[in-house]
């Protein structure tokens, strides 16, 4: 029934939680049998088998995941995290070129991610980061991207900069919808 479904998604999250690992991927092998058609009950799996380094399987899971729900942001960011971890991380870029689903600055954040995690690639990355800003100046997400990446860099100053410019341009942005609505 639902409720059996939902209290054994309750379930392996919580172990998940707990760091039960083992227990929580036979609860997550049950709920995927019983949901083959939910994406998240599939990126939840494959986070828990990445955790626990079973990558093979946990890219098994997250292309799952993508036949079901190939516009998941979060979904694409586990699946090009396992290539990283594994340092493939030009197999992590081809495998953004199928995430079409997305918008053109969350495959460019989930790049510059890419780059950032590959050695002698910062400045990759820091120039995407940096293109992102100037043709997305009214998403968020590349500036608080752009920010973490100079922070990770112990470059607070700049961080902070950019986090501030980020806050700066929503609000302009926000007053100016504001102001249609009147």
């Amino acid at each position: 029934s639902p409720r059996d479904l939902e209290a054994l998604e309750a379930s392996a999250v919580l172990y998940t939680k707990l760091g039960n690992y083992p227990k929580a991927l036979e609860l997550l092998q049950q709920l995927t049998a019983a949901r083959p058609n939910d994406a998240q009950s599939w990126r939840v799996k494959a986070e828990v088998e990445a955790e626990t380094g079973k990558y093979p399987d946990a890219l098994d899971s997250y292309e799952k995941a993508l036949n079901i729900d190939s516009g998941s942001l979060e979904i694409w960011e586990g699946y090009t995290n396992v290539f990283i971890t594994e340092g493939d991380y030009e197999e992590a870029l081809e495998q953004l070129q199928q995430a079409k689903a997305l918008q053109p600055q969350e495959i460019g954040i989930l790049r510059a991610a890419v780059y950032a995690q590959w050695p002698g690639h910062l400045r990759d990355a820091e120039k995407i980061y940096t293109m992102l800003i100037e043709k997305y100046p009214e998403d968020a997400r590349v500036y608080l991207a752009k920010g973490a990446f100079l922070n990770k860099a112990e470059r607070y100053f700049e961080a902070n900069k950019v986090i501030a410019q980020g806050k700066q341009m929503m609000a302009i942005l926000e007053a100016e919808r504001q102001q249609q609505q009147k």
